[in-house]
C-alpha cells in the first residue's frame, strides 16, 4: 500500500472544497446488531460542486464512516466520488481499515449457526474506479483492487491459521456501465446495468491469482408522486485460487442473513423493494417506509448451482431523508429469514 499517494490524494480531495460550494451533514452513527453489539461513530456526508462545474451535472460527494461498538470492532470508511469535464469522467474510490472481531461458521450455503469459532482479522481495502462515458448512459472503466488480510486473534486448530500472516490480493479490471437512472442516491425511474471483471495476478503484487465477474442489474418504476418500485439482480463468479477474504458473504446482499453466515466464490440474489414518503409537510416530507423481499445464495461452482437452495428473506423499514436536494436517506431496515431477525442501520439506500 503506498501510503503516501493515499495521503495525497486524501489532501487533493480537500483541497478541491476551497473553491467549491459546500453542502454536509452529520449525524451520530449508533446502532446495534447481533454481529455489533451497541455501536457508536460518526456520519458524514458532503456535496460540493466546483465553480468551473456546470451546475446541472452530477456533483462530486465524499461518504465518510468511523465506528467502534462494544465487541471491540472499528472501521474506517472515506468514499470520494468525483466527476470532471461536466460528468465526462467519473473518479469513485474507496478506502477502508477494520479491525473486526467476528465470526466464522465454514464455506458453503449450508454452514450452520452451531458450528462457529471467533477470530478477530485486520483489513485494508482500496480501489479506484476511472470512468469514461461514451454516449449519454453508457460508460467504460478501468479500476483497481487492493485489499490486504491477517488475522490477529485466532482459536487453536483453526480452518484459518493460514491467514496469520498478511497476505494481500491485488487486481486490475474493466467494467462497463449503462445507466438511465434519474438519481444517485434515491432514484424512482430508470434503469442500472453493471459487468465488471477484475484480474488478480502476481504481476501487481497479488499472493494470488484469480479472476472474478460480477453483474449488477436495476430497474425503478415510478408508481406514483411518493413511492417507487424497485428491483435487482447481483451475482459474481470466480475462478481460480480465491483466498477467504475474496469470497463472497451472502449477508452484504441480504438483509435477513446473519453476518458470515454463507461464504463461497460465487453468489446470486435477486430482490425487490417498494418504498413510500407518503407526506408533504415540511418535516413529514422527510419520513418514508420501505417493504423489501430477497432470494440468493452462495456456491462453489456455477454448475453446483440449485433453485432450491435459495434463501428467501423479507422486512420492513424505516427512512429519513438527510439531505432533501439528493434525496440522500439514512434507513433502518430490519430482515427476516431463516435464522431470525437481523438490524441493518445506515446512510443511503440499499440499491
Amino acid at each position: 500500500m503506498n501510503k503516501k499517494l493515499l495521503l495525497l490524494f486524501i489532501i487533493a480531495i480537500f483541497a478541491i472544497q476551497l473553491t467549491a460550494k459546500i453542502e454536509w451533514a452529520a449525524y451520530p452513527a449508533g446502532g446495534y446488531s447481533d454481529e455489533t453489539d451497541l455501536s457508536f461513530g460518526l456520519l458524514a456526508y458532503l456535496r460540493f460542486t466546483p465553480e468551473i462545474q456546470d451546475s446541472s451535472k452530477k456533483v462530486n460527494s465524499v461518504y465518510f464512516l468511523s465506528k467502534y461498538t462494544l465487541k471491540d470492532q472499528f472501521i474506517f470508511a472515506l468514499n470520494p466520488e468525483l466527476y470532471y469535464q461536466n460528468g465526462k469522467y467519473r473518479l469513485n474510490s474507496n478506502l477502508e481499515f477494520r479491525s473486526w472481531p467476528t465470526t466464522f461458521y465454514g464455506i458453503g450455503n449450508n454452514t450452520d449457526l452451531d458450528d462457529s469459532e471467533e477470530y478477530t482479522p485486520e483489513s485494508y481495502f482500496i480501489d479506484f474506479e476511472l470512468s469514461r462515458k461514451l454516449i449519454s448512459n453508457l460508460s467504460i472503466s478501468i479500476q483497481t483492487d487492493f485489499s490486504s488480510f491477517q488475522i490477529k486473534k485466532i482459536e487453536t486448530d483453526s480452518a484459518l491459521e493460514i491467514y496469520k500472516k498478511y497476505s494481500q490480493a491485488s487486481a486490475i479490471g474493466l467494467g462497463l456501465c449503462w445507466d438511465s437512472r434519474n438519481g444517485q442516491f434515491y432514484p424512482t425511474k430508470g434503469f442500472y446495468g453493471k459487468y465488471n471483471v477484475n484480474f488478480f495476478d502476481d504481476l501487481f503484487s497479488s499472493d494470488y491469482s484469480f479472476i472474478q465477474h460480477s453483474f449488477d442489474i436495476r430497474q425503478f418504476l415510478k408508481v406514483s408522486s411518493k413511492s417507487v418500485l424497485s428491483w435487482q439482480f447481483i451475482g459474481a463468479f470466480s475462478s481460480g485460487n480465491v483466498p477467504f477474504f475474496k469470497k463472497y458473504r451472502l449477508d452484504n446482499n441480504m438483509r435477513g442473513i446473519p453476518a458470515n453466515l454463507h461464504i463461497d466464490e460465487n453468489f446470486s440474489v435477486l430482490r425487490s423493494e417498494y418504498k413510500i414518503f407518503p407526506w408533504r409537510g415540511y418535516f413529514s416530507q422527510k419520513i418514508g417506509f420501505a417493504t423489501f423481499l430477497e432470494f440468493g445464495s452462495v456456491f462453489d461452482k456455477l454448475e453446483n448451482y440449485q433453485i432450491k437452495d435459495n434463501k428467501i428473506n423479507y422486512g420492513a423499514g424505516f427512512r429519513y431523508t438527510i439531505i432533501p436536494g439528493d434525496k440522500l436517506n439514512f434507513r433502518i431496515d430490519v430482515g427476516f429469514g431463516e435464522n431470525g431477525q437481523q438490524l441493518t442501520i445506515m446512510a443511503s439506500e440499499e440499491f
